[in-house]
């Protein structure tokens, strides 16, 4: 929505209140970016759209790699996903870097308190908050960056000192120590050092073989560029396809079993327009309530009452009428 400084849409004189959603992504920054962009040859001319796709998803030469969170050598429970552009060189990582505005400062997360007391405007800010890297278990200090923003749409990135020099600095200002794991040849080739089982390869034989690694462990690995974000998809409102989630209060969000799709809304023939401050999905949730329980299951489950987007609404239907 667009909105004026004062909170008021452009569009009228609706005041917007801001609310903490819980909400559904599509991961589409970390899977995929380089089958699309492998693809984009083979499409037909059509007025300088794949040219146009190319540059939306960027130059895939680079990773995320998926990180756990510590306090005082504590688990956090928190897991994060920090990307690199040279994957090859993750065994020199000195520091996750994370912007000010990173969602870890902000909403409901146990560790929003210790970082904010850390973060200082305008200074990169060491913090004693640590990640361990799932793939290499080496274990980083998390540092809250100094900058507004990182390059393409990065909100936390790992820090390479041996591959870029701006994070040469970041370490050097904080005390920060890490390994030089890329090392010159005579005849001018590359290959790593101090990278464990990956030493004396070339860097393209690296990063084959750590990016293939990481993906057979699940803790990232996918070849994408810095540029996309994770797409969200939650819709609140009650037309739409139906997420085709339940959350258990137990195990957290579960996907409904394929014997019980497709997910249907629930048959409203009036609304109120009340709404309800706990569900915004239903224009009226009082007539839908039963919605939530529909599915022959245990109590302390209930279905996700947000909606999908139009686009994948309209393949929805497709598909169903296959």
């Amino acid at each position: 929505m667009h909105m004026t400084g004062h909170g008021y849409s452009i569009y009228n004189t609706v005041y917007t209140v801001v609310h903490i959603l819980h909400a559904m992504y599509t991961y589409i920054s970390n899977h995929g970016t380089e089958a699309m962009l492998d693809a984009l040859p083979g499409l037909p001319k059509w007025y300088g759209i794949k040219e146009m796709q190319a540059n939306w998803l960027g130059d895939c030469s680079g990773c995320y790699f998926e990180f756990m969170l510590k306090v005082n050598n504590k688990p956090t429970g928190e897991r994060i996903a920090a990307y690199t552009s040279a994957p090859e060189a993750i065994y020199g990582a000195s520091h996750l870097y994370i912007l000010p505005s990173h969602r870890l400062l902000h909403g409901n997360n146990g560790l929003k308190e210790i970082l904010q007391k850390k973060c200082v405007p305008g200074k990169d800010s060491l913090t004693s908050v640590t990640a361990i890297n799932l793939l290499t278990n080496q274990e980083i200090p998390v540092v809250i960056s100094a900058k507004s923003e990182f390059e393409g749409s990065l909100d936390t990135k790992i820090g390479v000192p041996c591959i870029r020099p701006d994070d040469a600095e970041v370490a050097q200002s904080l005390g920060l120590a890490s390994e030089n794991v890329i090392e010159t040849l005579p005849d001018g080739s590359e290959k790593l050092a101090n990278s464990g089982e990956f030493t004396g390869m070339s860097r393209q034989e690296a990063i084959n073989a750590i990016t293939q690694e990481a993906r057979n462990k699940g803790v990232g690995g996918h070849l994408t560029s810095n540029k996309l974000k994770d797409w969200l998809v939650s819709r609140q409102r009650y037309w739409g396809t139906p997420i085709p989630i339940i959350h258990c209060k137990a195990c957290g969000p579960v996907p409904v079993s394929y014997e019980d799709l497709p997910v249907r809304l629930p048959n409203i023939t009036s609304f109120t327009g009340k709404g309800n401050k706990d569900h915004y999905s239903f224009t009226d949730m009082n007539p839908g309530q039963s919605f939530l329980r529909t599915l022959p299951l245990a109590s302390g489950y209930e279905k996700d009452v947000d909606k999908l987007p139009v686009c994948v609404t309209k393949d929805y239907h497709q598909v169903a009428e296959l």
